[in-house]
């Protein structure tokens, strides 16, 4: 039986249809649509988190345990309540959020002032905005692979 009304599919939060009830009483449960894996090897993804934003200032979050990422897409990754209740939320919470995303993008690689930048650019839309959300952050390997970049460096003398 399927107990879930909630399903995070690699990038988005949905609602199962014929799901009754309130959000309450359901369960996120968190699976991949990776298709290929770069080096067809799984990929770790270390920092997640489920967050629910009532308004600017009543903010709700739990980390959730690292997911690894095979490119199977009916896998189960993770299971959580997809609810929070009313102690969860605090005045404090958007600062501690905003704490922890900073330190876990910083530890993946960005430079502290890059990772503030990106932060301020949610900021609206991710942390003021109403809504129910599942953060993460793609590993290196996923970005170079889906994202590739290259620069050439051009040497001009003048003369």
């Amino acid at each position: 039986m399927n107990d879930s009304c909630f399903t995070a599919v690699w990038r988005t939060l949905t609602r199962r249809s014929g799901c009754a009830g309130t959000r309450n009483a359901t369960k996120l449960v968190v699976r991949g649509q990776l298709g290929r894996v770069p080096a067809d090897k799984p990929l770790t993804i270390r920092s997640i988190w489920l967050v629910e934003i009532q308004s600017r200032d009543s903010v709700a979050f739990r980390p959730l345990p690292q997911i690894m990422l095979d490119g199977d897409s009916d896998r189960i990754l993770a299971r959580t309540r997809a609810a929070f209740g009313l102690a969860d939320f605090s005045r404090g919470n958007p600062d501690k959020l905003r704490t922890a995303l900073r330190t876990a993008l910083v530890e993946e690689g960005l430079f502290p002032d890059e990772a503030e930048a990106l932060l301020n650019t949610w900021q609206l839309s991710y942390f003021q905005s109403p809504g129910l959300r599942l953060f993460f952050i793609v590993p290196r390997e996923w970005t170079d692979f889906h994202l590739p970049l290259e620069t050439t460096l051009r040497r001009r003398f003048a003369g």
